[in-house]
């Protein structure tokens, strides 16, 4: 097929390898366009593969830009889990990530120039894929200095870093996207580079720069594990006390949590003289960052949890470093190892309650940890928070995390249950179409080998499709 266009005395020849053609098909009518290239291109399934010069600052863009397309402004539950995540596209020696907001209101973008990268483009593409929480994970746990292997084809994009490797398969493209580049394309026309990034050398050199990212927005990385370990225990039934090891399996919820340093033996001289000089000055002579007192030195709880109100009304607006080191020091188990853990999770809860804010996906992880707790009181102040927030929640990150929570039997799977059919369901129209979401999110999870209890759970979510039907 050609097709030509006349320029005062110029032609230019298109030539197409095959014609538009409409298939009529079972599921509706689908149109396909023949596409035209002035470059040659060969059929290649890899677009690029090189390593990223900067992968700490890149894995950063990426997780902002995973943010913004993860959230909502104006849709419903129901309408987030139908969108998907980045356009990524690698041509003119330049990849770009670029992505809507999931009501298609904010666009973001994140471009890797020349100077950002040391790869080959083998061919010019671009693909959508869906980044799930395994990418996310791996990108948050990109330090200074760590080497990172990027991949973009046809058909899917990945990341090596390290022994990790993630790989996120091609999705359709929301038709709400397509119609959005176009304008996109306009507003950018006619934009100009204001406010250059400028990194002050009088900064470089503050002792808050030696922190994690981490440290400040508490978004660790995270997994659910199910594994073997040992501890000592006492036998007594020969009248004395004989030390045995015992083996036993534990499931945790695991973060990436910095390892606590060594305490350093003090005489006891030292530790008598300590009482009397008064606490350590900071050896840089820097003010503490409000964050610095989002912490818990001891290993056993005694009564901090008097204090979590406090520590949460530091920044109340922020509280995700709190949520990370509560669920690291008291939730990393579906049950309480002591009352004032117990105390804890539920002060911190009630204080959130309070306060409400825009969570992240450690603030997810806390609420989905909270849900399948052993405490009724603790759980029911999760549901109430998400009945309450379920409409500015992406209640597909929660489901997905409940499902790999689950999928090791984290909890029993009736203590969910049964606070979803006694809390959680049937609230209003709204809350059922966001827990039909987080549900499928979290079947989606479980293996297929059924598990205990799972049953019940799909007996919930076909009644909310009911319920749905019917209104």
């Amino acid at each position: 097929m050609f097709f030509y266009i006349y320029l005062m005395s110029d032609q230019i020849t298109y030539s197409y390898a095959t014609p538009s053609s409409l298939v009529k098909g079972l599921q509706g009518d689908e149109l396909f366009l023949a596409n035209y290239s002035e470059v040659q291109k060969k059929t290649n399934p890899c677009f690029f593969w090189g390593r990223l010069k900067d992968p700490h600052t890149t894995a950063r863009c990426l997780i902002a830009l995973s943010n913004v397309v993860q959230s909502s402004f104006s849709l419903s539950p129901f309408e987030l889990a139908k969108l998907k995540d980045p356009i990524v596209t690698a041509g003119n020696e330049k990849i770009r990530f670029e992505g809507f907001s999931h009501c298609a209101g904010v666009y973001a973008r994140v471009d890797v120039l020349p100077d950002g990268h040391d790869g080959e483009f083998i061919d010019t593409g671009t693909t959508n894929v869906d980044f799930n929480q395994p990418m996310i994970s791996s990108l948050s746990r990109i330090g200074k200095g760590e080497q990172m292997l990027l991949s973009v084809g046809s058909k899917e994009v990945s990341i090596s870093a390290g022994n990790r490797k993630v790989v996120e398969r091609k999705v359709p493209l929301p038709v709400k996207w397509i119609k959005g580049l176009t304008s996109v394309q306009l507003f950018l026309a006619d934009t100009e580079h204001r406010f250059p990034v400028v990194m002050y050398p009088e900064l470089l050199n503050l002792p808050y720069f030696e922190k994690t990212l981490e440290f400040f927005t508490g978004q660790y990385a995270w997994q659910t594990v199910k594994e073997d370990y040992e501890y000592e225990d006492s036998d007594w039934s020969s009248g004395k006390r004989v030390k045995v090891i015992v083996k036993a399996t534990r499931k945790q919820i695991r973060l990436d949590f910095p390892k606590r340093a060594a305490p350093k033996e003090e005489s006891n001289f030292k530790k008598i003289l300590s009482l009397f000089k008064g606490g350590k000055e900071k050896p840089d002579g820097l003010p503490p960052l409000l964050v610095e007192y989002m912490k818990i030195g001891q290993t056993f709880l005694s009564r901090e949890d008097y204090d979590m109100r406090r520590m949460h009304g530091l920044i109340p607006a922020y509280p995700e470093p709190l949520m990370s080191v509560i669920l690291h020091q008291c939730l990393k188990e579906n049950q309480f190892t002591s009352e004032t853990d117990k105390r804890a999770v539920i002060a911190l809860l009630q204080a959130y309650y309070e306060s409400p804010v825009r969570l992240g996906e450690m603030g997810h992880l806390f609420l989905s940890a909270s849900l399948l707790c052993s405490d009724k009181t603790a759980a029911a102040y999760a549901a109430e928070i998400w009945i309450r927030d379920h409409a500015r929640l992406n209640n597909k990150m929660p489901g997905e995390m409940l499902g790999k929570h689950q999928r090791i039997e984290f909890a029993p799977m009736k203590r969910f249950t049964d606070l979803v059919v006694g809390k959680m369901m049937s609230v209003s129209a709204s809350s059922n179409a966001a827990l039909q979401v987080l549900l499928h999110s979290m079947i989606e999870q479980l293996p297929e080998e059924p598990l205990r209890g799972q049953k019940k759970l799909l007996e919930i979510r076909a009644e909310l499709g009911k319920q749905k039907n019917k209104v």
